[in-house]
């Protein structure tokens, strides 16, 4: 089934006698979210809408809002009582690279106590810190001025806000899935994606993937899909077959914080192309589609499907069958 593809991408797709037979635009400020996708996340989580106004998801409640549907992997919250903010002694930390932001009018400095590490200092809104626990114990925040949320999480940026009390809180991760046998016409030697995602955070971190094809076998053996390069956070493409590396087409430069970008990949053996901003970005025309049945599609994780989250927010998702040519890869990217 067809769902509200656009008056301009409808022309160019009609123009090569295709139709996406996949089309969900989780964006603008609908709550749609199909019963094809199965979705779990084993804890409440919040969503912070285009207002910056946050709202609290059961748990296994998609956060889809204006801004899309929000992915991200688990997090752990050390500062508590995060939405009364105030100064204290943190729970033991653990070795590992962690983030304290907060909103509101006033600040946040965390400083060693037990623990020792680099990097402290203090957070305003929008200006966050990121600091390293090189030995395990405790810091102290001090919370100076007006503050209205707090959150120092395990990680090198920011993530969504976890709600704690009296001890640390940890959001799971959220899991979507769809059954390639649900999607009309699938196609396993050939097809094109074209998502459409937001980040707001880049820089030198892991990989994160937007939207994976595999085998459901929980290996990166078979798959392909597109996401975010490390370390640069570029945006790449990539298809493995029987455990080797078969296409890997990566953009000059890397995501811009906050702003939608559309990427398209049109698969096929021996013509592979990656497409953004309404120009080719990379072509492949020597690499082998996955050997495996390909069964699963993950939104915002790696093949895996444990790792690589996309800490971000997937905006549209459509699927074609076919190979489209490299023209309609640009207009469905411009």
């Amino acid at each position: 089934m067809t769902i509200g593809i656009d008056r301009r991408d409808m022309l160019l797709v009609l123009n090569q006698r295709q139709r996406p037979v996949l089309d969900i635009p989780f964006a603008g400020g609908s709550d749609y979210f199909p019963s094809l996708i199965t979705f779990t996340r084993a804890s409440a989580g919040y969503y912070k809408n285009s207002a910056g106004v946050w709202t609290a998801f059961a748990t296994d409640a998609p956060r889809v809002g204006d801004r899309g549907l929000l992915i991200e992997g688990a997090r752990t919250n050390s500062f508590l009582n995060s939405d009364a903010p105030a100064s204290h002694t943190s729970p033991a930390l653990g070795t590992g690279t962690f983030t304290l932001w907060c909103e509101g009018a006033g600040s946040v400095e965390v400083a060693a106590n037990t623990a020792s590490g680099s990097g402290f200092d203090t957070a305003t809104e929008g200006s966050p810190v990121t600091f390293t626990i090189s030995g395990g114990g405790t810091v102290d925040f001090t919370v100076t001025g007006d503050v209205d949320l707090a959150q120092c999480e395990n990680g090198a940026y920011p993530t969504s806000f976890i709600l704690t009390a009296g001890s640390a809180v940890t959001r799971a991760a959220d899991v979507a899935t769809m059954d390639t046998a649900d999607i009309a016409g699938f196609s396993a030697t050939e097809g094109t994606l074209c998502v459409d995602l937001k980040l707001d955070f880049v820089g030198a971190f892991g990989s994160r993937q937007a939207c994976i094809v595999n085998d459901g076998s929980g290996t990166n053996n078979n798959w392909y899909g597109l996401g975010a390069s490390a370390p640069a956070n570029a945006p790449v493409v990539n298809v493995n077959s029987d455990g080797g590396s078969q296409v890997n087409l990566a953009y000059g430069s890397g995501y811009v914080p906050g702003q939608s970008t559309k990427v398209a990949f049109g698969v096929r053996t021996d013509d592979f192309a990656g497409a953004l901003g309404g120009a080719i970005f990379g072509t492949d025309t020597s690499g082998a589609m996955p050997v495996a049945t390909l069964t699963k599609i993950h939104l915002g994780r790696n093949a895996i499907g444990t790792g690589a989250h996309l800490n971000g927010f997937i905006r549209r998702v459509r699927y074609w069958p076919q190979r489209l040519p490299n023209d309609v890869l640009r207009g469905l990217t411009a």
